[in-house]
């Protein structure tokens, strides 16, 4: 890491910023603040030139300038322009692990190059019977789902092979309940059922995990290897041999 902030001829590779969004705070459902929509809203503010000098330089480099042009529509108006140092700007968390598969970064590349936002899948790990195998709580259906029935078959995706595709805008999570019906995460709705909503321990185990039911379950072999359940915001992707279309 040092090494990324030394010099490199005239100026360093990398610049490490602390940056605010403070003043973006979201009301959302669940927080008084919502770090990755402030992030997005606060740098949509800076690349429109909507903030101040120091918000400008912090979040796009030490070498970003802002000039004023005429706008098209109006006379006499003049309109902030930011001129980054950076080309791409990537949107990531802490606890976010990016998979790509390398034959698929040049066509990645060009899109970016053409103006494309290039939006990952945010696949939400599941507790899955066959990642805990030989440590004896592979059936423990109050914290894990068994690879049992419904839930045994976990497609197995080689990243130079196959992908995950999107599956479009509509979101099967949302037919069975609103998003306000959820007693905690919709992917985790299953778990609050079998342990608050059981009392005669009768309840299947697919009967609990209804939400997850149109959704196929998923290992990235090359990557985490563990198993997923669709995206973190209910949307879906559909396994399959080659690239998708």
């Amino acid at each position: 890491v040092k090494k990324q902030f030394q010099l490199n001829g005239p100026t360093p590779t990398t610049e490490l910023s602390f940056c605010l969004a403070m003043d973006e705070a979201y009301n959302d459902a669940g927080t008084r603040f919502n770090i990755p929509v402030s992030a997005l809203k606060k740098l949509r503010h800076v690349l429109l030139g909507d903030a101040s000098e120091g918000d400008i330089q912090c979040w796009l480099g030490g070498g970003t300038t802002t000039m004023s042009i005429k706008k098209e529509d109006a006379v006499n108006k003049l309109e902030p322009i930011v001129q980054s140092k950076w080309k791409y700007i990537a949107l990531t968390e802490p606890d976010t692990l990016l998979t790509i598969r390398p034959s698929s970064l040049e066509a990645l590349g060009k899109k970016l190059k053409e103006g494309y936002i290039l939006a990952p899948h945010r696949l939400q790990p599941i507790p899955h019977g066959s990642d805990f195998k030989g440590l004896g709580i592979e059936k423990d259906k109050y914290h894990l789902i068994p690879a049992a029935g419904y839930f045994e078959h976990v497609h197995a995706l080689s990243s130079n092979e196959m992908s995950c595709c999107d599956a479009g805008p509509f979101k099967p999570v949302f037919v069975e309940k609103t998003i306000h019906d959820f007693g905690t995460q919709w992917w985790m709705q299953g778990f609050w059922e079998i342990t608050k909503n059981n009392p005669n321990e009768t309840m299947s185990v697919e009967y609990a995990h209804k939400l997850l039911l149109p959704y196929p379950l998923i290992r990235l072999v090359d990557g985490t290897a563990v198993t997923f359940c669709g995206a973190n915001s209910g949307r879906m992707c559909r396994p399959g041999i080659g690239d998708c279309e």
